[in-house]
């Protein structure tokens, strides 16, 4: 509420995510000239529960409405390739067609979609196409644990998404016409160099190891002076035929008898005599 307190009783339109969704935050705003129209989750207080298909075999581009308020709050669920819920206090029990390629076909057909969702997905802006971009080619879906791995990959991929924008804005004749073409021309540019490095007889002895991690051998001299030099790997000691890297181990046990404590007292004793 603090964010929109320079637009009261102008009569602007909010457009928000269904993050900060919820009716009571709609009709708070609606009291202060506010309009707004959001997605909005299902477990949120005071969410229409009629609104839930009860079923997820619906065709696409059914429909339901619910109003609250006096027609002040009206919501909404559209089944596209997905369930979507929206609220708005801005938009009534409106709908119209829409272009959309169906699934399994290859040309687009119209299909009925509320006024609601269609200004949404016109007005929202970059909130929701930004999470679109870096839900597309994700380095975070790997689990972990650690918190910050997450953090540092999340800022990787939204550097990835911005650099994807630029490019776009200033070569918009470019031949790298889609994000996932985008993505692997950086993949390429990134380990060109390495492949090149590898490639040429100047390459340093430890990049040049076998797929499956021993560490090659090179000779260098002459044949009656010749050296092996032996990069990179664990010792043949640490590997066994069967199974590659696994160590093998010797088990030791010792029994605490406290001779060996007493015995060590002792030396300290004489080494360093009491005062």
């Amino acid at each position: 509420m603090a964010l929109m307190e320079l637009y009261q009783q102008k009569n602007h339109c909010l457009y928000i995510d269904n993050f900060y969704t919820s009716p009571q935050l709609l009709l708070d705003l609606l009291d202060k000239g506010i309009y707004c129209t959001g997605t909005v989750s299902t477990n949120r207080t005071g969410f229409p529960v009629s609104l839930i298909p009860p079923t997820k075999s619906m065709n696409p581009g059914t429909y339901r409405f619910a109003t609250a308020c006096g027609n002040k709050l009206t919501a909404v669920w559209w089944r596209d390739r997905r369930d979507v819920f929206m609220m708005s206090t801005v938009h009534k029990k409106s709908v119209q067609y829409v272009m959309k390629r169906p699934k399994g076909s290859h040309e687009k057909q119209p299909m009925p979609c509320p006024i609601m969702i269609a200004e949404y997905n016109n007005s929202m802006g970059g909130v929701d196409l930004t999470d679109q971009q870096l839900s597309y080619y994700s380095m975070t879906t790997r689990k972990t644990l650690k918190w910050w791995k997450k953090v540092f990959w999340r800022l990787v991929d939204i550097c990835i998404v911005n650099s994807w924008i630029i490019f776009r804005t200033n070569f918009p004749d470019s031949p790298i016409s889609s994000h996932k073409a985008f993505r692997l021309h950086l993949i390429t540019e990134l380990v060109q160099p390495l492949l090149e490095l590898k490639a040429s007889p100047s390459c340093p002895a430890y990049l040049k190891t076998k797929k499956d991690g021993h560490a090659t051998q090179e000779s260098h001299g002459t044949k009656k002076g010749a050296v092996a030099v032996v990069v990179r790997g664990p010792p043949m000691a640490m590997t066994t035929t069967s199974m590659s890297f696994w160590p093998e181990f010797s088990t030791v046990s010792a029994e605490y008898t406290g001779e060996l404590c007493r015995e060590i007292l002792d030396r300290m004793d004489e080494c360093f005599p009491r005062s």
